[in-house]
C-alpha cells in the first residue's frame, strides 16, 4: 500500500510538471505500472529497450522472458500445503500443541523523555502449529518484524501472552530461555548487516555450533559447514571468503545456512527477499522451500508481498497497525477477504502487465476511499 502510494506521487508529479522519470528497479509489477519505456540490463549490457506493452508482451530477449517468468504470480485459489494441523483455527485446544501461541499479545516500546510510549503491536491472537509455515503480511510498520523478534526472544513482549514451546516470553528469564535458542533459527532482512565482516563465510555459519553446541569438534563443525553450504547450493570453497565478496542472493543463501545449522524447530524468515531481483528471489524461495521439506522445520515467514508468502505459506496473517485484521488459508484470505484492508493490500500489489495493471490501478481508485477516512 505504501508503494502503491507513492507510485501515485510519481505519477502525479510526472503529469503535474512534465518531469521525466528513470526508474532503476528489480520490480517487474512496478515497471508495468509506471513506465512508459523500458530497458533491460544483464551483466552491465543492454539486451533489450522497448515502449513497455510490447516489452511484456512479446519479450524477445532470453533473459527478458526469464525474469518475467520468475514474477510471483498471486493466485486466490492456492490449497494449504497442509490439511492438519495448519488449516484449523485457532483454539485454546491447539494451543497447547503449538510451536508459537500468542493471546492478547502486546509489545510496548518506552518513549523518550516528555514522550509517550509507542504501542507496536495491540491484543495480537494466534497459533503456528507444528509443521506449518505461516505467512504474516503487512506494511512497513505495521509490526511484522517486532512479532518476529518477540518470539526468538530478541525483543521484549511486554503484555498478554505469548509461548514459545510452551514458555512464557512476557517477562522471560534468559537464563531459563537460553537452552531454547538452539530450537529456533532466524533469517535476517539484511544479511550482511547481520554477518560479522571479520569473519569467514565458514566461521559465520559455524557460529552457532560454537555457542550452543561446544561439544562439536573442529573437524565436524567444518565437515557440517561444508554440508550446509552444499544444502544451499553455494561450492565448499567460499568458506574461506568474507561476506562482502559474496551477492546479495549469495549472503541470504549464506544466512539461510546459518539460520538451519542447529536443524532448528521454528525458522523465523524476516522479509529474506525484499532486497533481491525477482530471478534471485525466484532462487532463494525455491531453497527455503527445500530446507523447509528437508528439515522439517516450523516457520514464520514474514513479509509485504502477497505472492511470495501465498507461493510459501499454509495460512496467512494480515496485520496492520499492530492489529492481527484476519487470518486463515491463502485461498480464503486472498481468495475471499474479509477485511477492507486485506482488499486493498490485494488491489495494491502491481501485476507484471501493463494492460491489466492500467485497469486493476482504475479499479482500485473506483473501489477504495483514502484509508485515513
Amino acid at each position: 500500500t505504501v508503494q502503491a502510494e507513492i507510485l501515485d506521487l510519481l505519477r502525479h508529479l510526472r503529469d503535474t510538471t512534465d518531469t521525466g522519470i528513470v526508474l532503476i528497479t528489480h520490480n517487474m509489477g512496478v515497471v508495468a505500472d509506471l513506465a512508459d519505456r523500458v530497458l533491460v540490463m544483464y551483466q552491465g549490457d543492454v539486451v533489450e529497450t522497448a515502449p513497455v506493452r510490447e516489452l511484456f508482451a512479446n519479450p524477445r530477449h532470453e533473459y527478458t522472458r526469464e525474469l518475467l517468468a520468475a514474477v510471483p504470480k498471486l493466485s486466490t485459489t492456492t490449497t494449504p500445503k497442509l490439511s492438519t494441523p495448519a488449516v484449523r483455527e485457532s483454539s485454546p485446544e491447539t494451543s497447547r500443541s503449538s510451536v508459537v501461541s500468542a493471546r492478547g499479545l502486546e509489545i510496548v516500546y518506552p518513549g523518550g523523555i516528555g514522550k509517550p510510549n509507542f504501542t507496536a503491536v495491540k491484543s495480537v491472537d494466534f497459533d503456528i502449529h507444528p509443521g506449518e509455515v505461516y505467512g504474516l503480511v503487512g506494511e512497513s510498520g505495521s509490526g511484522k518484524t517486532t512479532i518476529g523478534r518477540a518470539i526468538a526472544g530478541l525483543t521484549r513482549a511486554t503484555g498478554g501472552s505469548l509461548e514459545v514451546f510452551e514458555h512464557e516470553m512476557v517477562g522471560f528469564k534468559e537464563r531459563r530461555f537460553k537452552s531454547l535458542r538452539s530450537k529456533i533459527g532466524f533469517v535476517f532482512q539484511d544479511p550482511a548487516a547481520s554477518f560479522n565482516p571479520h569473519l569467514t563465510i565458514g566461521d559465520c555459519i559455524g557460529e552457532p555450533f560454537a555457542v550452543h553446541r561446544r561439544d562439536i569438534s573442529t573437524t565436524d563443525r567444518k565437515r557440517r559447514t561444508q554440508e550446509l553450504l552444499e544444502a544451499v547450493e553455494l561450492p565448499g570453497r567460499y568458506v574461506d571468503r568474507y561476506p562482502h565478496e559474496l551477492s546479495g542472493g549469495q549472503r541470504q543463501r549464506v544466512s539461510l545456512a546459518r539460520a538451519v545449522a542447529l536443524e532448528p524447530q521454528l525458522l523465523i524468515a524476516d522479509e529474506p527477499t525484499s532486497a533481491l531481483d525477482v530471478s534471485v528471489q525466484a532462487t532463494v524461495l525455491a531453497l527455503f522451500k527445500n530446507l523447509q521439506e528437508q528439515f522439517k522445520f516450523t516457520a514464520l515467514f514474514i513479509s509485504h508481498d502477497l505472492a511470495v508468502v501465498n507461493m510459501l505459506s499454509d495460512r496467512i496473517g494480515v496485520l496492520y497497525q499492530g492489529e492481527l485484521l484476519e487470518e486463515g488459508a491463502g485461498s480464503t484470505v486472498l481468495g475471499e477477504p474479509r477485511h477492507a484492508y486485506t482488499r486493498q493490500l490485494i488491489a495494491s500489489l502491481p501485476v507484471p502487465d501493463p494492460v491489466e495493471q492500467a485497469e486493476r490501478r482504475q479499479r482500485a481508485r473506483r473501489d477504495f476511499a483514502i484509508r485515513e477516512r
